[in-house]
Protein backbone atom coordinates (compact mmCIF):
# COMPACT_ATOMS: atom_id res chain seq x y z
CA UNK A 1 0.00 0.00 0.00
CA UNK A 2 1.26 3.53 -1.30
CA UNK A 3 1.24 6.47 2.03
CA UNK A 4 2.85 9.34 1.57
CA UNK A 5 3.82 9.69 5.38
CA UNK A 6 6.39 7.20 6.88
CA UNK A 7 4.35 7.27 10.28
CA UNK A 8 1.38 5.95 8.60
CA UNK A 9 3.35 3.00 6.77
CA UNK A 10 4.91 1.64 10.14
CA UNK A 11 1.77 2.60 11.89
CA UNK A 12 -0.14 -0.01 9.04
CA UNK A 13 2.91 -2.58 9.01
CA UNK A 14 2.75 -3.05 12.85
CA UNK A 15 -0.85 -3.45 12.69
CA UNK A 16 -0.76 -5.84 10.08
CA UNK A 17 2.01 -7.85 11.95
CA UNK A 18 -0.09 -8.02 14.52
CA UNK A 19 -1.70 -11.53 14.84
CA UNK A 20 -5.23 -10.12 15.83
CA UNK A 21 -4.74 -8.65 12.23
CA UNK A 22 -3.99 -11.59 10.45
CA UNK A 23 -6.92 -13.82 11.89
CA UNK A 24 -9.07 -11.05 10.81
CA UNK A 25 -7.87 -11.31 7.27
CA UNK A 26 -6.71 -8.13 6.87
CA UNK A 27 -3.13 -9.71 5.92
CA UNK A 28 -4.50 -11.64 2.88
CA UNK A 29 -5.04 -10.33 -0.22
CA UNK A 30 -8.79 -9.19 -0.20
CA UNK A 31 -8.09 -7.24 3.26
CA UNK A 32 -5.45 -5.34 1.85
CA UNK A 33 -7.81 -4.56 -1.46
CA UNK A 34 -10.24 -3.06 0.97
CA UNK A 35 -7.57 -1.18 2.91
CA UNK A 36 -6.40 -0.33 -0.37
CA UNK A 37 -9.52 0.91 -1.86
CA UNK A 38 -10.49 2.77 1.65
CA UNK A 39 -7.29 4.99 1.52
CA UNK A 40 -7.79 5.86 -2.49
CA UNK A 41 -11.66 6.68 -1.42
CA UNK A 42 -10.62 9.33 1.13
CA UNK A 43 -7.53 10.58 -0.94
CA UNK A 44 -9.89 10.98 -3.35
CA UNK A 45 -13.15 12.41 -1.55
CA UNK A 46 -10.03 15.00 0.77
CA UNK A 47 -8.83 15.65 -3.43
CA UNK A 48 -11.86 16.72 -4.87
CA UNK A 49 -13.75 18.54 -2.01
CA UNK A 50 -11.25 19.51 1.10
CA UNK A 51 -8.30 21.34 -0.68
CA UNK A 52 -6.35 17.32 -0.19
CA UNK A 53 -6.55 16.68 3.12
CA UNK A 54 -9.30 15.84 5.76
CA UNK A 55 -6.94 16.86 8.92
CA UNK A 56 -9.77 18.34 11.24
CA UNK A 57 -12.49 16.78 9.25
CA UNK A 58 -15.49 14.02 10.48
CA UNK A 59 -15.94 11.29 8.47
CA UNK A 60 -19.16 8.46 9.49
CA UNK A 61 -19.82 5.52 8.34
CA UNK A 62 -23.11 3.08 8.58
CA UNK A 63 -21.91 -0.20 9.28
CA UNK A 64 -18.77 -1.50 11.01
CA UNK A 65 -18.70 -4.68 8.39
CA UNK A 66 -14.67 -4.91 7.40
CA UNK A 67 -15.43 -2.66 4.32
CA UNK A 68 -16.58 -0.69 7.86
CA UNK A 69 -13.05 -1.15 9.61
CA UNK A 70 -10.99 -0.76 6.40
CA UNK A 71 -12.35 2.90 6.27
CA UNK A 72 -11.51 3.78 10.12
CA UNK A 73 -8.22 2.94 9.19
CA UNK A 74 -7.93 4.78 6.34
CA UNK A 75 -10.06 8.06 8.16
CA UNK A 76 -7.25 7.77 10.29
CA UNK A 77 -4.19 7.66 8.31
CA UNK A 78 -6.02 10.84 6.09
CA UNK A 79 -6.14 12.58 9.48
CA UNK A 80 -9.76 12.65 10.27
CA UNK A 81 -12.34 12.17 12.90
CA UNK A 82 -14.09 9.10 12.09
CA UNK A 83 -17.51 7.43 13.37
CA UNK A 84 -18.32 4.09 12.21
CA UNK A 85 -22.32 3.28 13.60
CA UNK A 86 -23.17 -0.21 13.63
CA UNK A 87 -25.80 -2.36 15.66
CA UNK A 88 -23.49 -5.34 16.44
CA UNK A 89 -20.57 -4.54 19.08
CA UNK A 90 -18.77 -7.57 17.53
CA UNK A 91 -18.19 -5.73 14.40
CA UNK A 92 -16.41 -2.94 16.18
CA UNK A 93 -14.77 -4.98 19.03
CA UNK A 94 -12.85 -7.04 16.35
CA UNK A 95 -11.79 -3.40 14.85
CA UNK A 96 -10.33 -2.42 17.97
CA UNK A 97 -8.77 -5.27 18.62
CA UNK A 98 -6.89 -5.33 15.32
CA UNK A 99 -6.23 -1.86 16.20
CA UNK A 100 -8.28 -0.44 13.39
CA UNK A 101 -10.74 1.51 15.72
CA UNK A 102 -10.00 3.62 18.83
CA UNK A 103 -13.00 3.70 21.00
CA UNK A 104 -16.57 1.48 21.39
CA UNK A 105 -18.90 3.83 23.02
CA UNK A 106 -22.82 2.85 23.18
CA UNK A 107 -23.86 6.49 23.32
CA UNK A 108 -24.27 8.94 20.73
CA UNK A 109 -23.60 12.04 22.98
CA UNK A 110 -20.09 10.32 24.37
CA UNK A 111 -19.08 9.82 20.42
CA UNK A 112 -19.91 13.58 19.82
CA UNK A 113 -18.08 14.49 22.84
CA UNK A 114 -14.88 12.53 22.03
CA UNK A 115 -14.87 13.53 17.74
CA UNK A 116 -15.67 17.37 18.37
CA UNK A 117 -12.86 17.29 20.81
CA UNK A 118 -10.54 15.55 17.88
CA UNK A 119 -11.98 17.96 15.13
CA UNK A 120 -11.24 20.75 17.13
CA UNK A 121 -7.82 19.55 17.73
CA UNK A 122 -7.30 18.53 14.10
CA UNK A 123 -5.95 14.63 15.34
CA UNK A 124 -7.24 11.61 13.80
CA UNK A 125 -9.52 9.45 15.96
CA UNK A 126 -11.65 6.46 15.08
CA UNK A 127 -15.27 6.27 17.15
CA UNK A 128 -17.29 3.00 16.89
CA UNK A 129 -20.73 3.89 18.24
CA UNK A 130 -22.88 0.55 18.77
CA UNK A 131 -26.48 1.78 17.88
CA UNK A 132 -29.04 1.61 15.06
CA UNK A 133 -27.38 3.74 11.98
CA UNK A 134 -31.12 4.98 10.98
CA UNK A 135 -31.87 6.11 14.99
CA UNK A 136 -28.13 7.61 14.89
CA UNK A 137 -28.42 9.24 11.16
CA UNK A 138 -31.95 11.12 12.63
CA UNK A 139 -29.97 12.27 15.90
CA UNK A 140 -27.31 14.18 13.82
CA UNK A 141 -29.78 15.99 11.94
CA UNK A 142 -31.80 16.59 15.35
CA UNK A 143 -28.32 17.56 16.99
CA UNK A 144 -27.01 19.51 14.28
CA UNK A 145 -23.87 17.43 14.15
CA UNK A 146 -23.12 17.14 10.18
CA UNK A 147 -20.08 14.80 9.20
CA UNK A 148 -18.05 16.52 6.52
CA UNK A 149 -17.92 13.14 4.82
CA UNK A 150 -20.38 10.28 4.83
CA UNK A 151 -20.58 6.70 3.72
CA UNK A 152 -23.76 4.50 3.61
CA UNK A 153 -25.14 3.12 0.89
CA UNK A 154 -28.48 1.73 2.63
CA UNK A 155 -31.85 2.60 0.60
CA UNK A 156 -33.85 2.78 3.97
CA UNK A 157 -31.44 5.79 5.20
CA UNK A 158 -31.80 7.72 1.79
CA UNK A 159 -33.99 9.92 3.27
CA UNK A 160 -31.53 10.57 6.44
CA UNK A 161 -28.81 11.00 3.97
CA UNK A 162 -30.18 13.39 1.82
CA UNK A 163 -31.55 15.91 4.78
CA UNK A 164 -27.45 15.46 6.08
CA UNK A 165 -26.22 16.47 2.18
CA UNK A 166 -28.74 19.50 2.32
CA UNK A 167 -26.83 20.53 5.70
CA UNK A 168 -23.46 20.32 3.97
CA UNK A 169 -22.45 16.63 3.69
CA UNK A 170 -20.23 15.16 1.14
CA UNK A 171 -21.90 11.48 0.41
CA UNK A 172 -19.80 8.93 -0.80
CA UNK A 173 -21.18 5.75 -2.28
CA UNK A 174 -19.28 2.32 -2.10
Amino acid sequence: MISPDPEIAKRLQGLLANHQAERDGWTSPEGQGLLRRAWETFAAAAREHFSGTLAGKLAARCGMDAAGGAMSMAALWHGAAFLGIDADAGRIKRHIRAGFCDYLVTDFREAVRILRSAVHAGRPVSVGLHADPSSVLAEMIRWGVVPDLLIDSSPANAPLLLELKRSGSTLLYE
